[in-house]
């Protein structure tokens, strides 16, 4: 079977040399116009698709920003709302502590001493839910972002800055002061 393709390629072979020859001088190395404008047509349309893709990475990228922007104004906004309701509750705390203790040596075992006591405990629980603590004072060494000192009292243990009494409690919210605690400090 070898000797017989040998046979039909020798007699073909004329042939198939004659038709490389046309190949060889046709001028199919140099594209034509048609293929120029073909080309260029196809690499407007990626330009167009790569374009429409990018627009879109930015529009996304544009959406995450707002979204958490808009999840950070919320949160601000609620903050804000509990700030000042806590501002407005404080005082009420405060009275409501006043009359516990001035009561307190009269009626401890008293139902209405108790009442109050369970009423001024809500409060505080409201309190803490929201975040917002007492900022410890009584002993502590006198800090002016969170202590207000209204008083300086000569130290009986030769200790200065510490704060011997408090006067009014100071509250904060998460790790912001919302009301400095009214002080008096050892000097």
């Amino acid at each position: 079977m070898k000797e017989k393709d040998k046979e039909v390629f020798e007699e073909n072979k004329e042939i198939l040399d004659a038709d490389f020859e046309k190949v060889e001088e046709s001028d199919t190395d140099q594209p034509t116009e048609e293929a120029y404008e073909k080309k260029e047509e196809v690499l407007e349309e990626v330009d167009e698709k790569e374009e429409y893709k990018n627009q879109l990475i930015r529009l996304q990228a544009d959406f995450s920003n707002y979204k958490k922007r808009v999840e950070k104004e919320k949160e601000d906004y609620i903050d804000l709302g509990v700030k000042k309701l806590a501002l407005e509750i404080l005082p009420v705390i405060d009275n409501l502590e006043r009359a516990l203790d001035s009561i307190s040596q009269y009626a401890k075992d008293e139902e209405i001493f108790k009442g109050i006591s369970l009423i001024d405990d809500q409060f505080l629980e409201v309190l803490s839910k929201n975040k917002i603590t007492e900022i410890e004072a009584q002993g502590q060494k006198f800090d002016p972002s969170q202590h207000h000192a209204v008083a300086v009292v000569d130290s009986e243990d030769g200790q200065e800055d510490i704060v011997i009494d408090v006067l009014q409690k100071g509250y904060q919210i998460k790790d912001q002061v919302l009301r400095p605690a009214m002080v008096r400090v050892s000097k």
